[in-house]
């Protein structure tokens, strides 16, 4: 989303090559405009897995980002 600057998603990249790096490249593939089918082609899944593993990788954006939205609130 347009709130989050390019040193938060630089950032964001970062901690997901660091602790799953399948995730850091889907994000990266979505953020190129990349369809669904073509991510999972490039990431070497079949269709159904692939989806699968494209929705967890915007789960855990969406936790990443909540967690440091709150670390942030509670200063």
């Amino acid at each position: 989303s347009s709130d989050v600057c390019s040193s938060d998603l630089l950032q964001m990249l970062a901690h997901f090559d660091k602790t799953n790096p399948r995730y850091g490249q889907i994000i990266r593939l979505s953020l190129s405009g990349m369809s669904i089918d073509d991510i999972c082609i490039t990431i070497g899944l079949k269709s159904s897995r692939g989806r699968q593993e494209i929705n967890n990788a915007h789960d855990a954006v969406c936790d990443y980002l909540k967690l440091r939205h709150h670390k942030k609130n509670r200063k």
